[in-house]
């Protein structure tokens, strides 16, 4: 009898949780958003977090706060959000140089993109922008990698980060071409892209909304753009494979995630939300003027693509010979 009882008590009590657990995702959001940026303001993930911010804001009745938290080549931020209570009200704009590269290049960093989060929606991707300095010795790719060729060692390029994309896109670059050049990494693509204008640096590889500014001003040269197709935002630039470059596919996308565990019916809520605002005109034209494409996703289709890609970028690093400590 007193098992029974037991019994009932427990049962009682799940069934509450359960109840309370529905009125809170039925509830939800009671507060602000924090979206959380892994690296500093100034680069193509905090560019399209402050795009989409107010209109996700005014979707969900909450406003949306950009939360800036770079340091570890991202691990900052990601590790800041994996370990934040799965509530819907702390989320990570992932970037896939930090998101689905970082755990293959940092020893014991237990950060598993498909273990540690949460698929919610996918926001957009880009081919990668080639970006030389104005006071750079050569003009074009070609240029680059002749002066390369002769002075082996000597031209050096930035990147936002070690592992970062466009580290991994220059140590591409790097065997494809036959040359070697020097890496200076930066804490974020935004000091990256400033020391390319200042000239400081000859070369940077990134995704284009991060250059726009700087090429729009004169300040910086786009000589190519990764894979085989032209940007529209950039009609006049080749392609890698215009180029000779065929097989150079290096690019970058852009979604977000939760911590693990977070509730199915919130999940939802939030990749209805980003799906609407994503297709909106505004949104879509301040992607597309960056360089980039909108795209979306399911959350299923960005877990099964998360896992995808974080076997894909594996084998590239593993071919590429990076690791860090």
């Amino acid at each position: 009898m007193l098992l029974k009882t037991l019994a009932r008590f427990c049962l009682g009590i799940a069934a509450a949780c359960s109840l309370a657990a529905n009125a809170g995702a039925a509830d939800w959001p009671q507060q602000p958003i924090n979206l959380v940026v892994g690296s500093p303001p100034g680069g193509s993930t905090d560019y399209l977090a402050r795009l989409l911010a107010d209109p996700l804001g005014k979707e969900l009745g909450q406003s949306v706060v950009v939360v800036n938290k770079p340091g570890g080549s991202g691990n900052l931020g990601n590790g800041y959000v994996a370990n934040a209570r799965p509530d819907g009200y702390t989320l990570v704009f992932g970037y896939n140089g930090y998101l689905v590269s970082n755990p293959h290049l940092f020893k014991d960093l237990d950060l598993d993109p498909v273990k540690r989060f949460t698929p919610v929606a996918f926001v957009a991707s880009a081919p990668q922008l080639l970006v030389i300095s104005s006071k750079a010795p050569f003009q074009d790719l070609p240029g680059l990698i002749q002066h390369a060729k002769a002075n082996p060692g000597k031209l050096n390029y930035a990147s936002s980060g070690q592992g970062s994309i466009p580290h991994v896109g220059a140590v591409m670059l790097e065997q494809m071409a036959g040359i070697s050049m020097v890496h200076i990494p930066f804490k974020g693509a935004g000091d990256a892209m400033q020391a390319v204008a200042a000239g400081t640096v000859d070369f940077y590889i990134t995704s284009p909304a991060g250059a726009m500014g700087q090429v729009k001003a004169g300040l910086a040269k786009p000589i190519a753009v990764s894979g085989d197709k032209r940007l529209d935002a950039l009609p006049d630039v080749p392609t890698a494979a215009e180029l000779g470059l065929d097989d150079y596919n290096v690019g970058s996308w852009f979604a977000i995630y939760g911590p693990e565990g977070l509730d199915p019916a919130i999940v939802a809520r939030l990749n209805t939300a980003f799906n609407r605002v994503l297709d909106t005109e505004k949104i879509r034209k301040g992607v597309l003027s960056a360089g980039m494409y909108v795209d979306t996703m399911s959350p299923d289709e960005l877990g099964s693509y998360t896992g995808e890609e974080f076997e894909r970028w594996g084998a590239i690093i593993k071919q590429a010979g990076i690791k860090l400590d």
